[in-house]
């Protein structure tokens, strides 16, 4: 089943996601590499995302955790570093900054279904986080 994914992106404020967003890198539409990283202590099926620019790489987030583990499930490796993916939505106000990735893949209906309401709850939970900063 093909599917597109649109969730956040995890760990901005431990890598260079400030940085980006002061040198104005990130934007709607850009692609963004992704990088298996198995060696992770703490999750096997970690997911790294990069900006590879010319002159240099960013880090700029994971692929969430429970995300990553179906993605890493059913698909090789090979598959994931070449998925179709994009920013299709970034926020920097102040002290928040959230970057959502639109993934394109192709998974088992099951895991389709798993990946895409587990997406939705992500942006659904992300969003009620920033009404109630607001609030």
């Amino acid at each position: 089943m093909r599917i597109q994914l649109r969730f956040p992106i995890k760990g901005l404020f431990y890598y260079s996601a400030q940085q980006l967003f002061d040198l104005h890198l990130i934007s709607q539409g850009r692609h963004l590499n992704l990088v298996l990283e198995p060696d992770n202590a703490f999750d096997a099926n970690a997911i790294q995302i990069w900006l590879n620019l010319p002159e240099q790489t960013f880090l700029v987030g994971y692929i969430p955790r429970q995300l990553a583990k179906i993605l890493r499930q059913h698909l090789s490796d090979a598959h994931i570093v070449a998925l179709s993916n994009r920013i299709s939505w970034h926020l920097h106000r102040g002290k928040t900054m959230e970057i959502e990735l639109l993934l394109q893949t192709q998974l088992p209906w099951q895991s389709a279904i798993q990946a895409t309401l587990f997406a939705i709850w992500l942006r659904q939970k992300h969003q009620w986080q920033r009404f109630a900063k607001r609030a």
